[in-house]
C-alpha cells in the first residue's frame, strides 16, 4: 500500500521544481520537504482500517533558490 503513493510524491516534487524554480532564498530544503508531505496528506484519504505512511525523498543539498516575492505553493498537475 505504501508504494502506491510514491509516483504521486515524485510527481509533486517534480512539479515544485519545474514550475517554481525561484523560491524565496530563505526557504530551506526541509521546508520544501515538509510542504510537499503536508500537501500529499491533504490529497489522500487514509484507509478506514489501515495506516497511511507518506515519506518524502531527500532533496539534493546542492539546490539553491533565488529570491521570489511569492510564497511557496504546492500543487499537482491535472488529476495525477
Amino acid at each position: 500500500m505504501r508504494f502506491k503513493f510514491i509516483p504521486s510524491i515524485i510527481g509533486l516534487v517534480s512539479v515544485i521544481f519545474s514550475n517554481n524554480m525561484s523560491f524565496a532564498a530563505d526557504i530551506d530544503l526541509e521546508t520544501i520537504r515538509h510542504s510537499a508531505e503536508a500537501f500529499v496528506q491533504t490529497q489522500i484519504t487514509p484507509p478506514k482500517e489501515g495506516e497511511l505512511s507518506i515519506e518524502v525523498a531527500q532533496l539534493d543539498s546542492r539546490l539553491r533558490f533565488s529570491h521570489c516575492s511569492e510564497p511557496l505553493e504546492t500543487s499537482l498537475p491535472g488529476k495525477q
